[in-house]
């Protein structure tokens, strides 16, 4: 299911525990992803499943519309618009071993995220 893991830069910063994906209640409308806020200077996290506006996690992307899955996502502190790490693609892919997170949204797409 989900994972566990903590951002940490050469800088000396450290996240909090980061909770990523789902899990066995919710992992068909939760994928949290790590994201930086720059103006926070704080590393979180965000359900890319959730609609763009939506104010609960239950207005989520059905696995059909999957393809409007990277939306615009906002900082959980401040409000302001944030780029997450990681990519959403098709699912196409034999193996790669340089990911250490993967979440599948059914309907061919897949979240990676490298180390």
């Amino acid at each position: 299911m989900g994972r566990v893991l903590q951002a940490s830069c050469t800088c000396g910063y450290e996240s909090e525990s980061l909770l990523l994906g789902g899990g066995m209640m919710d992992f068909r409308d939760r994928c949290n992803v790590p994201y930086y806020c720059d103006y926070c200077e704080i590393v979180s996290t965000a359900n890319i499943i959730k609609k763009p506006g939506a104010k609960t996690d239950d207005d989520l992307i059905s696995s059909e519309d999957s393809d409007n899955i990277t939306h615009d996502i906002k900082c959980k502190k401040c409000g302001r618009k944030v780029q997450y790490y990681g990519q959403v693609r098709q699912n196409d892919f034999e193996s790669e071993t340089d990911y250490i997170f993967g979440w599948n949204f059914g309907n061919n797409k897949i979240y990676l995220l490298k180390d």
